[in-house]
């Protein structure tokens, strides 16, 4: 019996070797013998063109990303919402605005409450959040709930990796969001015993959509799941001492008062790096999925640094690094937040002397865009 069981699994293990050698033949045969695909029309509806479905690409999924960005361009194409949810039973789980952010990868304003069935009801109701932005006068921004439990953080990734294979099939960067959760468990460890767990971690999640989002538009590689870890580990450091926990009765990041507490101080450095916890799912970020606060507390606005110059340009911005939109990007000083400009700090002479260019572009971009003596 043991011999004709050590026989079989013998045979079992030589097909396998077999297969995988003519599947590996089947690629090195496809990339030495390309195949004309014929031009023709397509019209995302009725007419759709045989190019859709070629066979797949046994590339790397940062290639996707970069050759997706290059057909649809910076600025992303027309939204539609035309997709058939029905048939992975999701019908009715993504918002107008969810479906709109797929469309413009590099939105910053992103966030996985787009993809919460809660807030499908409540963005149809109109309901709209004014924010006062100082001198760039204010911003309507549609009044989600946040999402409440692990379970309905869970089905909204759901919905967004689903939602995104049908409007966006070569942007894999949410798959590889959900397989970074899945493989942490969703970071139950670190996150054992936190108060509101799933706004916690909505609040990361927010992060990495931000940061993705910035990096389509300058055209950089997406998170991968090493990069992810590390991003969870600066950001998790960076909030884990303010998080309220079961038994404590101290909210998260409360304001220093002068009876020796200051404990939970939100604490930030003073190194013109760009931002003032504004990266994603912090306070005043847009994200609006960390944990409110349990007493009335408020950073204050960022106040004006006066008009661009080399002082108060974002570096980050700069280098492409910075994930924060330009309305929200700030950095902590002595006398509060500071306001930065997302502008081009290239140097560049004028009138015989020379000044940052500060127009709407990175430094990184400007040779490209504007030309080196420009």
């Amino acid at each position: 019996m043991r011999a004709l069981l050590q026989e079989e699994n013998n045979e079992q293990a030589s097909s396998t070797r077999n297969l995988e050698a003519k599947m590996h033949s089947n690629f090195q045969r496809a990339a030495e013998h390309p195949v004309m695909i014929p031009a023709g029309m397509d019209n995302r509806s009725s007419t759709l063109h045989g190019g859709r479905y070629a066979g797949g690409a046994g590339v790397l999924l940062q290639r996707h990303w970069h050759e997706g960005r290059k057909s649809w361009g910076a600025a992303g194409i027309p939204s539609i919402s035309n997709y058939d949810m029905e048939a992975v039973s999701a019908a009715g789980c993504v918002t107008a605005k969810g479906w709109d952010m797929l469309h413009h990868p590099g939105n910053p304003d992103i966030s996985i409450r787009m993809f919460s069935v809660t807030n499908v009801g409540q963005s149809a109701s109109g309901a709209r959040m004014v924010q006062v932005l100082g001198e760039e006068g204010i911003a309507v921004h549609d009044n989600m709930k946040d999402v409440s439990d692990m379970a309905e953080l869970k089905l909204a990734i759901r919905n967004l990796r689903l939602a995104a294979h049908q409007a966006a099939s070569w942007n894999f960067t949410f798959e590889v969001l959900d397989g970074f959760l899945l493989s942490n468990d969703y970071m139950e460890k670190e996150l054992a015993g936190v108060n509101k767990k799933a706004a916690v971690l909505s609040g990361f999640v927010d992060h990495i959509l931000k940061i993705n989002a910035a990096r389509y538009t300058q055209d950089a590689d997406f998170l991968d799941a090493t990069r992810m870890m590390a991003t969870w580990t600066a950001w998790w450091g960076a909030r884990k001492s303010g998080i309220s926990f079961s038994g404590n009765n101290n909210g998260p990041y409360q304001p220093a008062n002068n009876n020796g507490g200051g404990n939970n101080k939100a604490k930030s450095r003073n190194n013109n790096s760009g931002g003032f916890n504004n990266s994603g799912g912090g306070f005043n970020s847009g994200g609006g999925n960390f944990p409110r606060l349990q007493a009335p507390f408020h950073f204050p606005p960022a106040r004006s640094s006066g008009p661009p110059n080399n002082d108060n340009m974002c570096r980050r911005f700069n280098n492409g690094q910075c994930s924060n939109h330009w309305s929200a990007c700030s950095v902590s000083t002595n006398k509060g937040p500071l306001r930065l400009f997302h502008l081009c700090n290239y140097s560049v002479k004028r009138d015989g002397k020379f000044e940052p260019c500060k127009q709407k572009h990175m430094r990184m971009e400007h040779e490209k865009l504007v030309g080196k003596n420009n």
